[in-house]
């Protein structure tokens, strides 16, 4: 399926903030990714702004829809849980700068109304949801559990070798990085157990 101009500058919005940083991003460098001119992205975005704003909300609609769709399985909580840590480690490892600009604000602004910062509370009550469901433990407890569990994989996954003096741990490192999410998993499974 052939995309549409207005998709094309999109995506190549998000391959700018990767490549360059958001700081870093003109409309210029989005132009020649997109292989458009500065006037088409005027004209079906009107600011660069509005078209990074964009970018975002396409950015957290596949992440939520991903997200939705690993919590929705019909699998045992631990591979659920493997497989959404893997997910987030990942992308977050692969797309630093991506990760970096979605959380531009909270980071540097104190502003914790935005877009992501929404979409990851809705996402934490959704796997709440289907702890209390699955086990009889304290929702309160499944709380902190699943806050420490998201904690955790978005700042290793942010800093994928902050420890590696420390413990040796290279998350960067597949093989790292699985062993990392096991242990991870087994913490969480024995908390909200």
């Amino acid at each position: 399926m052939e995309l549409s101009t207005r998709q094309k500058i999109v995506l190549a919005t998000i391959e700018c903030i990767e490549k360059e940083g958001i700081n870093a991003v003109t409309i210029r460098s989005i132009g020649k990714e997109a292989n458009v001119n500065s006037a088409s992205i005027n004209y079906y975005f009107g600011s660069k702004e509005k078209l990074i704003e964009e970018a975002f909300d396409y950015i957290q609609k596949d992440f939520m829809m991903d997200f939705t769709e690993i919590i929705n399985k019909n699998m045992d909580l631990r591979k659920v849980v493997e497989e959404l840590l893997l997910y987030i480690m990942q992308g977050t490892i692969r797309y630093p700068n991506i990760v970096k600009a979605v959380l531009y604000e909270p980071s540097f602004n104190n502003n914790y109304n935005g877009v992501f910062i929404n979409k990851i509370n809705a996402l934490c009550k959704e796997l709440c949801i289907k702890l209390n469901k699955q086990h009889n433990s304290d929702e309160e407890n499944n709380k902190i559990a699943v806050i420490q569990l998201t904690a955790s994989s978005l700042f290793m996954g942010i800093f994928p070798c902050i420890f590696k003096d420390f413990a040796n741990m290279d998350l960067r490192d597949e093989n790292a990085l699985k062993e990392y999410i096991k242990r991870l998993s087994d913490i969480f499974i024995k908390a909200i157990s």
